[in-house]
């Protein structure tokens, strides 16, 4: 669990990050060749880019593979079959060959983070409310009146966002000034900006240890005020000179507003790009029509450049009838015996390669127990899972391992198995190698990212379920001086 929370997070980060960076480097080109709001549009880029990468990856495609033989059992190197899935396990990955426990203090790490930084968030947004007071509604025009004065005009809220204006709104601007003021603000209610503000706060809340995703949040706040700007300016034309003069003595902000719309106070430096961009010239419908398309083609483009980034995975297996699965049962016996011309012609007739007996396990699980390593290699390239499990029954590589299957852990292995896979009542792949004092076994699986120190449960109820047993323990509970001795020069505690 804890491994793959952190492989969720380091794919959403990587998304994330390339969608800002690329938002980043076209924006202030595409305000200077198609206008303030499409430069703003190209925010979007970043949240389809996050939800691309948690779509389901795209399928592996087939691969043919050769018909299998009548040739007699000798020994060959390992098959070419496909793996089940590019998209590796876990234990496999950058993150699998953390041990469990940092894996678990990264994920603590992280989680601590965020809700530090939503609760900072959240600070900020009721600093701000407090320093409006109790708020009056004035009907007639749809606004909130704070109690003190020199606190907004801003948009308040997320989900019921409203305009709220400072208590001496009527003697600090004219008519003339508050119409062009509540036209910006009113534009932030149209345009939804204050749930997209949200939004960013929540991603910056998740993903906090990221600089890039900060720094978003502060360049999206300017380009969103900047395409208000726009907005109020092509409705109002001739009104240039009055708003600047308006934005210049409303713009600087003494808090953020998380949830809202308000010039941020970082944005204090970038007065000049508002200012600049009331000198431009509007753009001609042509030109703009033309930016939508490239926007909406490049922000589209880049979300399906990050799901199809995925590593693929295996197609769903298709429903079984009922005659695939009694030949699943047959199978499991041709494995049993050793009948290898009986497994080829069930592969053949497309038994369920992975027919779940629980008491005997799966066909490759008794392959494994058997030490046929032929016969693991006809399930594999037949699409057995190397990751099956029954409680009781283990799983493929637990089996070979306990019985110090080298060459069958290093099969299963190479076909995606996981190497600190649990499963009750029959714990993990290393355990069972040190029980069985299987060295070789032991130092494979350490090398590809087994845990030494993963300790589990003896089993779900008592006296089983208050037993923790881990590879150390079980080495010198059955003696194994050459794997007590292995797993201590790995780091094995205890």
């Amino acid at each position: 669990m804890g491994a793959e929370l952190l492989a969720i997070l380091i794919k959403l980060n990587l998304a994330v990050s390339a969608a800002i960076l690329l938002v980043l480097v076209a924006r202030r080109f595409v305000r200077a060749q198609f206008g303030a709001r499409l430069a703003y549009a190209l925010w979007v880029a970043v949240p389809l880019a996050a939800v691309a990468v948690m779509l389901p990856a795209p399928i592996e495609s087939a691969r043919p593979q050769a018909a299998p033989t009548m040739a007699p059992r000798v020994a060959r190197p390992a098959p070419a079959y496909p793996p089940r899935s590019l998209n590796l396990p876990v234990s496999r990955t950058v993150v699998g060959i953390l041990p469990t426990d940092l894996r678990w203090m990264l994920v603590a790490g992280w989680l601590a983070g965020a809700v530090l930084t939503l609760l900072l968030l959240a600070g900020r947004q009721a600093r701000f409310v407090a320093a409006l007071g109790r708020l009056r509604r004035v009907r007639e025009h749809g606004l909130w009146l704070a109690e003190r004065p020199g606190v907004g005009p801003a948009v308040v809220g997320a989900l019921f966002p409203r305009i709220v204006v400072p208590a001496d709104f009527t003697e600090q601007f004219d008519a003339d000034e508050r119409r062009v003021i509540l036209a910006h603000e009113r534009n932030h209610l149209a345009s939804g900006d204050a749930q997209v503000n949200a939004l960013a706060a929540l991603l910056q809340g998740l993903l906090w240890c990221n600089p890039l995703v900060h720094l978003a949040v502060s360049r999206l706040r300017i380009d969103q005020e900047i395409a208000c700007d726009a907005a109020v300016i092509a409705r109002f034309p001739n009104e240039r000179r009055r708003y600047g003069e308006v934005m210049l003595r409303t713009q600087l902000a003494p808090q953020a507003l998380p949830l809202g719309c308000r010039w941020p106070p970082a944005g204090v430096n970038h007065l000049k790009e508002r200012i600049g961009m009331l000198k431009s010239v509007s753009h001609g419908p042509v030109r703009r029509w033309t930016g939508a398309a490239a926007v909406a083609t490049a922000t589209l483009s880049l979300a399906v450049a990050a799901w199809a980034a995925q590593p693929p995975r295996a197609p769903d297996p298709p429903s079984l009838t009922a005659g695939q699965k009694a030949d699943g049962r047959a199978l499991f016996n041709a494995v049993r015996a050793g009948d290898t011309a009986a497994v080829q012609a069930l592969i053949a007739r497309k038994a369920n390669v992975n027919q779940k007996l629980p008491g005997d396990g799966t066909p490759l699980i008794e392959a494994a127990r058997q030490g046929r390593i032929d016969l693991v290699d006809l399930l594999l390239a037949a699409g057995a899972d190397p990751n099956l499990a029954l409680n009781g029954d283990g799983n493929p590589l637990i089996v070979a391992a306990a019985g110090g299957q080298y060459d069958i852990v290093k099969r299963l292995v190479g076909a995606g198995a996981e190497v600190d896979a649990f499963v009750m009542n029959d714990e993990t792949p290393l355990i069972n190698a040190a029980r069985s004092g299987a060295v070789d076994v032991a130092g494979y699986l350490v090398d590809q990212g087994a845990d030494v120190n993963l300790a589990v449960k003896a089993g779900r109820v008592r006296p089983q379920s208050e037993e923790i047993r881990s590879p150390l323990s079980e080495a010198r509970r059955f003696k194994r001086d050459a794997m007590i001795a292995y797993l201590l020069s790995r780091g094995a505690a205890g």
